[in-house]
């Protein structure tokens, strides 16, 4: 079952006033924030966790305040809510429900994130990728991360996490395969975090030129890389 569209409009509406009271208040709006994430949480181990949470945002000068509000700051709000969403509503609370209900039915368990490493060697196809984002929605799975393809074809992988626009994914990826048009991709489908390795990156000149002319924007941050 997909998660209630009319649910997560209320949602959604919450995160984007916690967001701007972020930026004018970052300690009152994680703590609005977490207040929200603790009503949602269902489970004794999504409570635990929010308990933990409240308890690290009630110690004063919590260097988390800064780094939230850095983030409110410098995000585009309507893609950190859908990015937060899919994560933290979508993955971490609603998937539990359908989860639970799908491990009766199999008798095995089920877990709430999927690595997935695409691959064409024995037979495999992005087809069958595209496949298993779709089982994996099924089984109540709406968070995966997703290792560099083999190949230099990343438009089908792409395309096939678009289409899943109720999940979120963390997308490894090489810093030099992540070009201009790639990055209007990701700003427009909102649910799909690259994760770039900076470090081995190539010393590129029109790389350097797209970061200071702030083109290689990420679905989270309205800045350059």
């Amino acid at each position: 079952m997909t998660p209630n569209k009319i649910k997560i409009s209320l949602i959604r509406t919450a995160v984007l006033k916690g967001i701007k009271d972020m930026q004018e208040n970052a300690g009152r709006g994680i703590r609005n924030l977490a207040e929200l994430g603790e009503a949602q949480a269902k489970s004794p181990a999504q409570k635990a966790f929010f308990a933990r949470v409240m308890t690290v945002l009630r110690q004063k000068n919590n260097v988390y305040y800064a780094l939230a509000q850095r983030i409110a700051n410098q995000t585009n709000p309507e893609l950190l809510a859908k990015f937060g969403i899919n994560l933290g509503y979508n993955a971490l609370v609603h998937s539990v429900a359908e989860s639970r209900k799908k491990e009766k039915e199999i008798g095995a368990s089920i877990p709430w994130t999927l690595l997935l490493m695409p691959s064409e060697a024995e037979g495999y196809t992005m087809a069958h990728f595209a496949a298993t984002l779709q089982q994996g929605q099924a089984l109540g799975i709406y968070a995966y991360m997703v290792a560099p393809p083999t190949t230099r074809d990343y438009e089908p992988l792409l395309c096939a996490m678009e289409q899943c626009t109720d999940c979120a994914f963390l997308w490894f990826l090489h810093a030099g395969a992540v070009d201009d048009a790639m990055c209007r991709r990701l700003l427009c489908a909102g649910n799909i975090l690259p994760v770039l390795d900076l470090a081995a990156a190539p010393k590129m000149a029109g790389h350097k030129r797209r970061r200071r002319r702030g083109f290689c924007k990420m679905p989270l941050f309205k800045g350059c890389l």
